[in-house]
């Protein structure tokens, strides 16, 4: 049986993900490639030895054919079914990017760059730019994605309190404005 070049090559950036992830004392659930359609797997963050709760998508893009031609950062082609699926994702979707021979990998959430695109009217999205300046690494993992993490957390609560705002109950209603007005945003 032949190992294709191309299997090699998504299998170390799945295992770079891992690795890191594991690094960082978090956990890395994969998703088996068969029932793998547009999500490569999740991270479960942990905090000081506790599990949070809180869990990123992730989309794993391996080899150094996706390394952006300005030399800066990862250019994807991607089409409008996953970046439809993706953007529908209940969790935070993170686009992680890995050079082989680079040994490095950087990281870009989807649905942020999708609203950014879109904010700048930039027309369709072929392709997702994931920029250098955003390693994946350990203390990445404990920052940038913790803090996406926290924050698609804390919308999701604000949305239920929303929803509370125009419950028939009086104090229902009282408790989701409560709510949103002691909320620091």
């Amino acid at each position: 049986m032949k190992w294709p070049k191309s299997k090699q090559t998504a299998n170390a950036g799945v295992l770079f993900v891992e690795s890191v992830v594991n690094d960082h004392g978090s956990i890395f659930h994969p998703i088996h490639q068969e029932n793998d359609i547009g999500i490569d797997g999740f991270i479960e963050l942990v905090d000081v030895g506790e599990a949070s709760g809180q869990l990123l998508a992730v989309q794993i893009k391996s080899g150094d054919s996706y390394l952006a031609a300005d030399g800066r950062g990862f250019r994807v082609p991607v089409d409008k079914a996953h970046l439809s699926y993706w953007a529908s994702y209940m969790v935070p979707v993170v686009f992680v990017c890995y050079s082989p021979s680079k040994k490095a990998a950087a990281w870009t959430s989807v649905r942020d760059f999708i609203e950014h695109w879109n904010y700048h009217e930039k027309g369709e999205i072929s392709a997702i730019t994931v920029p250098d300046y955003r390693p994946f690494n350990t203390e990445e993992i404990g920052k940038g994605l913790a803090g996406l993490a926290h924050a698609r957390a804390d919308e999701r609560l604000l949305f239920k309190c929303a929803d509370k705002c125009f419950s028939p109950d009086r104090k229902e209603r009282r408790d989701g404005f409560d709510i949103i007005e002691a909320h620091i945003d």
